[in-house]
């Protein structure tokens, strides 16, 4: 791993620029590491180009050969047209790869949500007492089995009706008393021995 400015490659990073070499082992802009390299491998010549997005450089690509003076300021701007094309492909797979994950966490994130509404319908059903939910606009959003049981009126007939639509007749101040106190104070409030009639009359 180099660091930006270090030997050729971190030059190039540096500067933004492309770089030839003519005499590859012998530069004195190399790190020792990359000399033996080109002495070991028989490299004589050096072309180095950015990679680059906009403004910024994301890479560096290199070609070395065993030629002397191989390389021109042609082959310079056909290795940077090539080097801008491939710095568009990486840009372009690292953002399908952002999207790819954020689109999995979204995916996971909808499952659990879809799971947490499952369960607390399941829960909701399952309760044996008269249950009505009531929205902050007083209508209705969820009325149980035991509702429907007592007051013989299905639930598709009362949801999204005010509550005061809901044809039950009960202690409404009661009701509401209690329904502003539980949103005043955040708090649980229960009102006992609350009487209604049912559709037939009876109390």
């Amino acid at each position: 791993k180099l660091n930006i400015g270090e030997s050729l490659s971190g030059l190039i990073a540096k500067e933004g620029k492309p770089v030839i070499s003519d005499d590859y082992p012998n530069d004195p802009r190399h790190i020792p590491e990359h000399r033996e390299i080109a002495e070991k491998y028989g490299f004589q010549s050096f072309l180095g180009v950015p990679m680059m997005r906009g403004h910024d450089v994301v890479g560096v690509i290199n070609v070395c050969s065993k030629e002397a003076k191989r390389f021109t300021q042609k082959d310079a701007e056909l290795l940077s047209s090539f080097a801008d094309m491939a710095a568009i492909a990486i840009q372009n797979a690292r953002l399908f790869k952002k999207l790819e994950k954020e689109i999995g966490e979204r995916k996971q994130a909808e499952k659990n949500l879809k799971l947490a509404h499952s369960e607390i319908e399941q829960l909701f059903t399952s309760i044996t007492s008269i249950l009505i939910g009531v929205s902050s606009e007083d209508r209705i959003t969820k009325w149980n089995k035991r509702a429907e049981e007592v007051f013989s009126v299905a639930e598709p007939d009362v949801i999204g009706k005010q509550l005061s639509e809901s044809g039950i007749e009960w202690e409404w101040d009661r009701i509401r008393g209690a329904i502003s106190m539980c949103r005043e104070k955040s708090c649980k409030v229960n009102v006992d021995d609350l009487t209604y009639k049912h559709p037939d009359g009876k109390e």
